[in-house]
């Protein structure tokens, strides 16, 4: 709930300066084709989103709070628009709705002041990732599939552009592509991190996500770093919508198997995946016994690849 009410506040705080200019906008171009107009309020707005409603968090009903909100949300671009869906922001609203919440939550955010005068985009991404976390940290059972931690994707990231200096020279365009791209975190570490080692150098962001709340959270985090977000795609969702939507899970079930009669692994499963790892499965195509190294040799080949990785550290520090 408070990662859509803070991505709502930021973008109304952002779109501030240029909301006059937008409401002309809308009035004076009502009739004209849905793609044309957006492309005027955009350009009216002097952001890669706009808003033409003419209410804010501030001046909502306090007798139809959610009515009033959602439509508010609702004049959105197509692209903020469409990350409040992937949240599933309705469920929120009427759920605070239901329990006399609602106007206290709305006023609240209303309050904050998450102007870009006073939070730059990389404050205000810094602060969306620790709710990103914290969030992942509430549901324990999918965290890996929400949130990497920051150390780990700045090591990995560092890793893979090293040696690629030749594709870092000023003027080039670089394009960073993550085909599981989760919330975002490996692709905005790389564009920092090519910002910090070269100059002048033009990165070009893609990547798809498969589960519709991690690319929510994804596009907008790009959003409020104001980076173009029309390259993060969700991946397939109409196939796993109706999945979910026809199918209940039963851990007491017999496994399902294909046409040969060989069990089907679960790919739905995040952090375990309950398949019998039998000879005809496994065995026959991925295992070759050896016969286990001395812990001694594994210890030594620890302490080597841990060494590297200090050292590489020291260099891109240094």
């Amino acid at each position: 709930m408070i990662l859509p009410f803070t991505l709502l506040r930021r973008l109304e705080c952002v779109l501030e300066p240029t909301k006059a200019h937008v409401l002309e906008a809308a009035t004076e171009h009502v009739s004209k084709p849905e793609g044309v107009r957006e492309r005027l309020l955009l350009r009216a707005a002097d952001q890669p989103f706009f808003n033409a409603s003419p209410l804010t968090l501030g001046t909502l009903s306090d007798t139809q709070t959610a009515d009033d909100l959602m439509s508010y949300v609702q004049s959105f671009s197509a692209d903020a628009r469409e990350i409040f869906e992937h949240f599933n922001f309705e469920d929120f609203v009427q759920q605070l709705s239901v329990n006399n919440l609602l106007y206290q939550v709305v006023q609240r955010f209303a309050s904050m002041d998450l102007s870009p005068q006073r939070i730059s985009n990389f404050g205000m991404g810094s602060i969306f990732e620790e709710l990103i976390r914290k969030f992942a940290e509430s549901s324990n059972e999918t965290a890996g599939e929400h949130f990497t931690p920051r150390d780990v994707v700045h090591l990995t990231t560092s890793l893979v552009l090293t040696g690629q200096d030749h594709k870092l020279k000023p003027h080039s365009i670089v394009t960073v592509y993550d085909p599981t791209a989760g919330t975002g975190g490996f692709l905005s570490e790389s564009d920092e991190y090519i910002q910090q080692v070269s100059e002048n150098v033009t990165v070009s962001l893609h990547g798809q996500e498969l589960n519709p709340e991690s690319y929510a959270i994804c596009k907008a985090d790009m959003l409020i770093k104001g980076q173009q977000v029309e390259n993060i795609k969700l991946g397939a969702p109409q196939m796993k919508a109706v999945l979910n939507a026809l199918s209940e899970r039963d851990p007491e079930a017999e496994l399902c198997t294909d046409s040969k009669g060989n069990p089907e692994p679960d790919t739905s499963l995040r952090d375990n995946e309950n398949v019998p790892l039998t000879e005809s499965v496994y065995d026959r195509h991925f295992y070759v016994f050896n016969p286990a190294r001395p812990l001694e040799e594994i210890d030594a080949d620890l302490k080597e690849c841990t060494d590297r990785i200090k050292r590489m550290i020291e260099e891109l520090s240094a």
